[in-house]
């Protein structure tokens, strides 16, 4: 497939799901197919989504905010806890999409009754490592860049990263507000 084509999918596909999704609860049948596909396993969990993205295309964070809006509306979560959840979804990506190798990210989330949790995942590069605490304070105001880890802190009630098989996974988690 050519780049146009692969494109076009990519923006049509999240429109595509959050219209099963639709069709899905007004049937009131379940979406487990979508949960069978997911990596959470939790008695409590009540949805989630996946989503793989070009890992060398900046428009994927792009996306991945959209999809993630989408499925927050659906789940009917507050707007104060969209909001985060979106911003914090738009960092993570943006220093996966810089800071990986290129190839894939995987993007997902999923709710429980509790939490919201979002993880992003790279293929890394081979000098990385899980990341450093984040420095004391704010870097100096003409410092353009190193605002981002510091955002997802103040949103979420908690977050790290770890090393996986192929790359870097960061995750966060929100309290899921409704």
């Amino acid at each position: 497939m050519n780049r146009e084509v692969l494109t076009s999918l990519a923006v049509d596909l999240p429109n595509a799901l959050r219209d099963t999704l639709r069709i899905a609860r007004a049937r009131g049948t379940a979406t487990s197919c979508l949960l069978a596909m997911c990596p959470y396993k939790s008695t409590e969990l009540r949805s989630c989504t996946m989503l793989r993205l070009r890992g060398d295309d900046y428009s994927a964070a792009r996306l991945a905010r959209h999809h993630l809006r989408d499925a927050a509306e659906a789940w009917r979560l507050s707007p104060q806890t969209i909001d985060d959840l979106v911003t914090v979804a738009g960092e993570l990506m943006a220093n996966a999409l810089e800071h990986g190798r290129g190839g894939t990210v995987t993007l997902s989330s999923a709710l429980t009754a509790n939490a919201l949790t979002l993880t992003v995942t790279d293929e890394g590069s081979p000098e990385d490592r899980p990341l450093p605490p984040l420095p004391p304070g704010p870097p100096p105001p003409d410092v353009e860049r190193g605002r981002g880890l510091l955002i997802v802190e103040a949103l979420t009630t908690r977050w790290g990263s770890r090393r996986t098989a192929t790359g870097l996974m960061v995750w966060a988690e929100l309290p899921a507000s409704q």
